[in-house]
């Protein structure tokens, strides 16, 4: 894969004109330019009678022409694990949101814990004001996507759940193999050592059993839990996907 995305689109209209021609003009502790300049945008961008200017028409003309460059390649090993290869590229995306966001969009209620929830938040000086855990929820939405992406990225995630060592051995298939696989397990028998041993192409099928002497043991319950967190936060990364700016 190699993908190349330059930067979005600049703007430079008639008031961005009526700032680079009067360079002189020092800006105020507010970052503004002197009201003249503002002035002489306006009067760059408009006719007398408030319609667009020629030169207005000519910056949205330019505006137009112009592409974002964007090359994208994608080769036939990207999609194998086409899930694991966006993860690597959302990843740290994502972290880079967490790390430098400015601002935070709305969060249901129903995808945070109770104690983030708006419900529970300190009443609001004034109706329109954001409760206290306003960007608390969205970070919070963001650690969820940020922990879904990484377990994705690394598949060794499952190994915390196996615990001890597994001790097994062959034994040979009381029940005989249906007619129909008989031709089957005759041709594989050229190809796999059931027994691990010599090869015997009249032994039958094996089936593995586990010894009592085997001290393993799985997870099911903390498996469970960990892989619906990562299911949740793949389903807060599809719902929040069009909030995901700085």
């Amino acid at each position: 894969m190699r993908v190349k995305i330059g930067g979005h689109k600049s703007w430079v209209g008639c008031y961005q004109i009526a700032e680079m021609l009067c360079f002189w003009a020092k800006k105020d502790k507010d970052g503004e330019k002197p009201d003249y300049v503002h002035d002489f945008g306006t009067w760059l961008s408009e006719t007398k009678t408030g319609e667009d200017s020629w030169l207005t028409k000519f910056c949205e003309w330019i505006y137009s022409k112009r592409k974002r460059n964007i090359k994208i390649r994608i080769d036939n090993y990207d999609v194998w694990n086409f899930d694991s290869t966006l993860a690597q590229i959302i990843l740290p995306g994502l972290k880079m949101i967490q790390e430098d966001k400015h601002g935070a969009p709305f969060v249901d209620d129903n995808d945070v814990p109770d104690e983030l929830k708006s419900i529970n938040a300190p009443p609001k000086e004034h109706e329109h004001d954001t409760d206290e855990f306003w960007f608390k929820r969205w970070t919070y939405v963001l650690d969820e996507m940020i922990f879904a992406m990484e377990s994705i990225c690394d598949n060794s995630w499952e190994d915390q759940f196996h615990h001890g060592k597994i001790n097994f051995k062959f034994e040979k298939c009381k029940e005989k193999p249906k007619k129909g696989l008989a031709k089957d397990i005759e041709e594989l028998s050229d190809l796999i050592d059931l027994t691990y041993g010599e090869k015997k192409k009249d032994d039958g099928l094996f089936e593995m059993i586990e010894e009592k002497d085997s001290d393993y043991w799985f997870d099911k319950n903390g498996y469970a839990a960990y892989s619906d967190r990562i299911q949740n936060g793949c389903r807060l990364f599809g719902k929040y996907f069009q909030n995901l700016w700085t």
